[in-house]
This record gives structure tokens, C-alpha cells and sequence, in this order.
């Protein structure tokens, strides 16, 4: 059986607003990144082809959120008041994957790291939580960078481990992350 976690539905740093994704939201997710394929590059979903799809991925996210077992949110830049990016959380019975993007007009600018950092303190928080870890395509250079800078530990590649919808739907070699919570 699996333990639900109750996240924080917002988390705030110095330059971000993080929140729980709505349901109005569908239409700049849309626009800023789902539709994107190049975003989507190395994510386990292809684009969107319509605001129409982003909102029922939307509405099946919130649905995983309420038994406590996936949790994404979107990213605003607090001085632009745009979104940044997204950032979720899937709880596996205590071992929690994280997972990260941000739009074109944010790259490079420390916006995963911080928001990655932000989850990551609030997940810490959970006793029950023993493991917080992510994955990433051996060719990510720049996400293998933000997990660095956030913290986590490197611990090896893994060969075959996940298929890329959008490169070749074969199985790819991921690097493996940890972060260090004892």
C-alpha cells in the first residue's frame, strides 16, 4: 500500500513563487512548455498538440496529488510574474524521484536549481521520507548540473534504464542522483 505524502500546495524563495498547477493554468503551460519539443527532449511525455491536452494532464496530476502520490507545480519568476518552469514530486513509498524543467526564456538563470533546492527542503521535512533521488539522460549535461548545484550525489549510470518518448523510444543509459538526507 502506498504512504501519501501531504506537500505544501506553495513554496516561495527569494525569486520564485512555486504552486500547486491549477486547472487555469492550461493554457500558459501550454504555451510556455508543453507544446515545446525541445523541452520535452528528455521528459517522459511527448508535447502537447492543444491546450485541451495540457488541461487533462493537468486535471489527471491534481487527481494524483489528492491521494498523495505525485505532486507537480508550476514556477513564477516573482519579478515578472511569468512562468519559469514546472517542478513535481512522485512519492514511492517513501522514496521520492523529482523531476524539473523551465521555459526557453528562464535558461540559465539558476531557476532549477533554486527550485529544486525549495522541494527539496520542504520534503525533508517528512520523516517518512528516506530517499529523494532523480534521473537524468546520459546526454543532460546541463540537468546533471542543477541536481549538482542543488546538492544531490552522483551515484552511476544505469544502463537501459528508462525509454525517452521523444528521441528514439529505446531504452536509455540515465545518470542516477541522491540526495543526502542523513
Amino acid at each position: 500500500m502506498q504512504s501519501p505524502l501531504a506537500l505544501s500546495a506553495e513554496l516561495e524563495t527569494d525569486r520564485l513563487f512555486i504552486r500547486k498547477i491549477q486547472a487555469s493554468d492550461a493554457e500558459q503551460v501550454y504555451e510556455h512548455y508543453a507544446r515545446h519539443a525541445d523541452l520535452a527532449k528528455f521528459l517522459s511525455w511527448k508535447p502537447h498538440h492543444g491546450a485541451g491536452e495540457t488541461l487533462s494532464f493537468i486535471h489527471n496530476t491534481r487527481r494524483k496529488w489528492k491521494v498523495g502520490v505525485e505532486f507537480t507545480y508550476v514556477i513564477f519568476d516573482k519579478e515578472s510574474g511569468q512562468l519559469a518552469g514546472s517542478i513535481a514530486a512522485i512519492n514511492e513509498n517513501g522514496r521520492v524521484a523529482i523531476g524539473y524543467l523551465v521555459t526557453h526564456a528562464f535558461h540559465r538563470q539558476g531557476i532549477a536549481t533554486e527550485a529544486v533546492r525549495a522541494l527539496v527542503a520542504h520534503l525533508r521535512s517528512f520523516k517518512s521520507i528516506f530517499r529523494i533521488w532523480a534521473v537524468t539522460h546520459k546526454e543532460n549535461q546541463p540537468s546533471r548540473q542543477v541536481l549538482e548545484k542543488a546538492g544531490f550525489e552522483y551515484e552511476g549510470i544505469v544502463g537501459d534504464w528508462t525509454v525517452f518518448p521523444n528521441l528514439n523510444h529505446a531504452a536509455a543509459d540515465c545518470h542516477f542522483y541522491k540526495y543526502p538526507i542523513r
